[in-house]
Parts: structure tokens; sequence; C-alpha cells
């Protein structure tokens, strides 16, 4: 085989990595959503220690090393007389480099983690045939005359079309906020779960799913169908726990700060979950906007609104205090927006979560195993 059509093949192959790492390395940095086919939990496992090397994501190095490759081939293609044998030899090194790096990649995400990554096994199949051409090219007939113009061509068109369709393919995709930067010490179970009553439930279940929310947040009402059926799926395996956090200095949220009292006034009498549903039912946000209308809620829940209203001015009245208890330790931990998710195993080791990458952990492992009861 000659060396000029196996070097087209590998200026291909790299293009094709240049795509597979421009993706994972412009969602990153413009923190938009990684599309991932069905049963993949591309954002859980960016999200994990695994998939960063000093601190950096993996990703970033192999766009550094397709990028070589590509700059490798470019040598061969343009001046093989002079500089074509030693960027045969480089482009094997690096190609045998990355070849059992990303062996040793797939076997930690397939055996140790569990989980799916098209995008991950893409780039290992990708660098996988780089490192046979390269064995090809060792062997292959060198070329004769002056490169073609085609191959004048071909290289940086690959790579500024790999790069370009890389980026356009995720222009639309959902933006996410960046991995949310919480001082997890402050979040010890007990400190934000500080009694039974905070749990939907039994509470016997190992996973703890604590829901950081303000009753006029939009998103924290979009994501309350989710949750709950977050905890029809998985039942007493999942305890859901609900904390507010009331954000009344916010246009829309005035009523915040009464909203989280009177929740916590429920909780007091057994009906917390019931008006945490009621709160966030259908015409609930524009309905519920007056302590009167707070105070007609707690009737219909069975509940005593004149009871909270001669209360909720007293600042002593233990739902103040529980209200800013759990008020300190948002403020120790750093969060400050709704809503926030905070997930536990046998109630240690928090992972703090937004809401667009719930779903995907809780689906990841070992969250996935513990919840499916395997």
């Amino acid at each position: 085989m000659p060396v000029t059509l196996v070097n087209r093949i590998l200026i291909v192959l790299a293009a094709i990595g240049l795509f597979i790492t421009t993706t994972l390395v412009y969602a990153h940095l413009n923190s938009t959503m990684v599309p991932c086919g069905a049963g993949n939990q591309c954002e859980a496992l960016f999200m994990r220690a695994e998939s960063k090397v000093m601190g950096q994501p993996i990703a970033y190095y192999g766009f550094v090393g397709y990028a070589v490759l590509l700059a490798l081939a470019a040598m061969r293609a343009y001046a093989w007389p002079k500089y074509g044998v030693l960027a045969s030899k480089l482009g094997l090194y690096v190609s045998g480099f990355g070849f059992f790096t990303s062996l040793y990649l797939v076997s930690m995400l397939t055996q140790k983690l569990q989980m799916k990554c098209e995008w991950c096994f893409a780039s290992a199949i990708t660098m996988t045939l780089t490192f046979i051409f390269h064995l090809l090219l060792q062997k292959a007939k060198a070329p004769e005359g002056e490169p073609a113009m085609f191959d004048a061509v071909l290289v940086p068109f690959a790579m500024a079309g790999a790069i370009g369709i890389a980026v356009a393919n995720l222009q639309g995709q959902p933006a996410l906020a960046p991995p949310t930067q919480a001082n997890t010490s402050a979040l010890a179970y007990e400190r934000l779960v500080p009694s039974p009553s905070y749990i939907d439930g039994p509470g016997t279940g190992r996973v703890t799913l604590v829901e950081i929310a303000d009753f006029y947040c939009p998103q924290c009402r979009s994501m309350a169908p989710i949750v709950r059926s977050i905890k029809d799926s998985y039942g007493d395996r999942i305890n859901i726990a609900y904390r507010t956090l009331p954000l009344y200095q916010l246009p829309g949220h005035e009523n915040a700060l009464n909203a989280a009292l009177a929740g916590e006034y429920a909780r007091q009498k057994g009906k917390y979950f019931e008006f945490i549903h009621a709160m966030y039912s259908q015409g609930a946000e524009q309905q519920l906007r007056s302590d009167i209308t707070l105070a007609e809620l707690l009737d219909k829940l069975g509940l005593d609104g004149d009871d909270w209203k001669s209360k909720y001015q007293d600042s002593n009245d233990q739902m103040f205090l529980d209200l800013d208890q759990g008020m300190k330790v948002f403020e120790e931990a750093q969060i400050g927006t709704t809503p926030t998710f905070i997930v536990y195993i046998d109630k240690k080791d928090p992972v703090v979560l937004d809401a667009p990458r719930l779903e995907a952990v809780l689906t990841s492992s070992p969250y996935r195993e513990i919840l499916e009861g395997k």
C-alpha cells in the first residue's frame, strides 16, 4: 500500500478525532450539553474525577493528540523526502500511546464505572484505527515526485471542517450552568436533613436526594414532576428531602419567605409534602401570592391558617429557627441558586448537582446499582 494512500486515511482519521474532541472541549468551555445517545451517561461521566487528568478533562489531551497526528500527516504529505520517515515514527509513537491509553480508559469506563459514553467509544475506535494504519505506514511504499495538490488542500480542509462541524453541531444544544462549586464540607447530612420530617416517606433508602428550592422558582416548578417520577421509579430505595431557599429579593419571588415559613409550619404539623405538592400544582404560582392565599391553602390541607398567620411574624417561633438553620447551611456551602440538588449514599459523600445533570447522575454508577437493587 503506498504511503500517499495510507497518509490520506490518517488525515481523515485525525479529522474525525478532532471532531470528537472539539465537541467535548467546546461543550466544556461553553457549558453546553453534549448530545449523547439514549442510555449513555456522558454528562455524569464528565463530572467525575476519573474523566480528568491534573484537573483538566481528558478531551483536552485528546484534542492535542489528534492535532499533533494531523500535523505529522501534513509533514509527510508536504515534505516526505526530508521529514517523512521521522514523521512516520513519531506518528507511530503518538498513536501507540493513544491506543493503549484508550484501552485503559474504555476498560475503566465499562468495568469499573459501568457507564456508557458514545463519544469515548468513538474516540477509542478512531485511535485504534489510527494506530493500525501507522503500523501499516512503516512498511508502505515511499511516494515519488512532488505532493499532489489534493494533499495540499486535504490537511487544512480536514482541520477546519472537523472543528467547524463540531462547533456547528453544538449550536442550539441546551446550555448548562458550570458544575456547582459548593463547599461540600458544610453539607453534612445531619445538618441538611436535621429531622426525618424533611423526607418524603420512611427514609430507609441508601440514596438520599435533597432538593434545595424556592416555591416561586420556575425551574423548581418544572422539576417537580421529574422529582416525583424519580420517587415513583425507585420507591423506598431513594429518600426525597426538600429544603427551602427563599430568594425573596428577586422579582416575582417577593412572597417566597412567607411561603417557606408556611412550608415549615406544614412540616411541623406532618403535612410538609402535601404543602409542597400544592405549591407546585398547576396555577398555584399565580394564585398563592399573598399571606391570605397561603393561609387558605393551609386550611385546605386541614391545618390552621389563622394560627400560622399569628406566628409567622415572630422570629423566635420554631418555623423561623428551622428556616434560619437551613439558610446558614446554604450560606456556608456557598449555595445561592435554585434548584440545587444534593445526593448522598448512606448519608455520606455529598455530590452537588444542578437540574440538567440530575437524572444523568442517578442513572450512573454507583447510584444506579443501589437504586435498581443490583
